[in-house]
């Protein structure tokens, strides 16, 4: 592959700044675009749940790179441009002002945006939590908030939940169809982590889809209705957290390989000839070759690194296992490949009672991934058996089953 003369990288998150750092680190000499659809200076998102929006940080804080940064590195910065669509043959990209920009390599990291459902009137008191301005704006609020709902027992929701009590809201309540992150934790981490939250006082209202959020008739029309088939939940603040769908919209007439998680890509962020993708905007292959999008910040970077080397005409391929990690409460969860789904749970090290611990998950043959409260060492150490693939250990095998602990 030639290494190219101009590299325009779309989506200026974790993975559209890593790519363009890393072909820096790397010596790249040719031209860099950097485009993005906000206004602010690229930005993490993980702070944005908690120490944002707890105004324990000021927002400054977590920008990745100031746009003198990226002078200094010889970018041409577009911001506040958003991409409304792609041209495979000719490699560009027209931005919302009509501008076109060409380019021999273009990477895709669009990211990923909120699901807003139908029913959901956004507005001052209902809000989602993706961008900075965002978790500024459910800042403000949660400041004057008594009664706070939370739609979505995922980890956003957690965090939100976490961060508005230490913030003093009195009523949280989270509503959800499943347990507290079941899907990547089990059931009894699952259980571990709802104990948790309600020892803060948060309440939980779980197994029923919500149907709809409604002013309250009467005198009260600051008063909230989430309501369920069966019921209503009383608020003055709702939070949607009921997931993110990739950002694909402007590619749709590109003819680009696209599916139901975002754009497909082979280990290297290939996609098709010219252009690449990262991020959270795309399905790259796991371990076992499924294609899966996952929304963690550390897996962003390490895609972007795979997809820089590439472009640099580098022969590595970035084998995905997904690292992700949640702060509720100070207790810092990690979690490490794949986890939860009904496969089998053994605990490791510590008791789920305790204040640390990890679960080792597993398939029967072998180990898939592992989750770890307060217990970074071991979650450290079990990550070996999750990438070497090798057959489920016998001392895991005799460890404590964790559905018997």
């Amino acid at each position: 592959m030639r290494v190219p003369g101009h590299v325009l990288v779309v989506g200026a998150g974790i993975a559209g700044f890593t790519v363009v750092d890393e072909l820096r680190r790397q010596g790249f000499p040719g031209i860099i675009t950097l485009v993005g659809e906000e206004e602010e200076d690229p930005y993490d998102r993980p702070a944005l749940s908690k120490q944002v929006l707890s105004r324990a940080w000021a927002p400054a804080r977590s920008t990745i790179a100031t746009r003198q940064t990226l002078e200094g590195l010889g970018v041409d910065l577009i911001l506040g441009a958003p991409a409304v669509s792609l041209d495979i043959g000719r490699r560009s990209v027209t931005m919302g002002d009509g501008r076109e920009i060409c380019a021999d390599e273009i990477v895709i990291a669009t990211g990923s945006h909120a699901v807003v459902p139908p029913w959901a009137p956004l507005g001052p008191r209902v809000q989602v939590l993706r961008t900075l301005h965002d978790s500024l704006s459910l800042s403000q609020t949660l400041g004057k908030c008594r009664q706070l709902a939370i739609i979505g027992s995922g980890v956003l929701g957690l965090e939100v939940a976490a961060t508005a009590k230490t913030l003093g809201v009195s009523d949280v309540t989270v509503l959800g169809t499943s347990e507290p992150m079941q899907h990547v934790l089990g059931q009894a981490v699952s259980a571990r982590l709802r104990a948790a939250h309600e020892e803060q006082g948060v309440r939980f209202e779980l197994g029923e889809k919500v149907i709809a959020v409604s002013a309250s008739p009467g005198r009260s029309q600051r008063q909230l209705r989430v309501h369920r088939r069966e019921g209503h939940t009383k608020a003055d603040t709702v939070v949607i957290a009921v997931g993110a769908r990739a950002s694909v919209g402007w590619l749709a007439a590109s003819r680009l390989p696209i599916g139901r998680d975002g754009v497909l890509v082979d280990r290297r962020g290939r996609v098709v000839p010219g252009i690449h993708a990262a991020g959270e905007v795309c399905a790259w292959p796991d371990l076992g070759g499924q294609l899966r999008r996952v929304e963690h910040r550390t897996t962003a970077a390490e895609q972007a690194r795979a997809v820089a080397w590439d472009l640099l005409g580098g022969d590595v391929s970035y084998e995905m296992i997904p690292f992700w990690w949640s702060d509720q409460y100070g207790l810092r969860l990690q979690g490490y490949g794949t986890t939860g789904g009904g496969r089998e749970e053994f605990i490791i090290a510590g008791t789920l009672a305790g204040s640390s611990f990890a679960v080792a998950y597993g398939d029967g043959r072998r180990v898939t991934g592992v989750v770890g409260l307060n217990a970074a060492k071991a979650t450290r150490t079990a990550r070996e058996l999750v990438s070497s693939g090798h057959a489920w250990p016998p001392h895991i095998s005799q460890a404590r089953d964790v559905n018997r602990a």
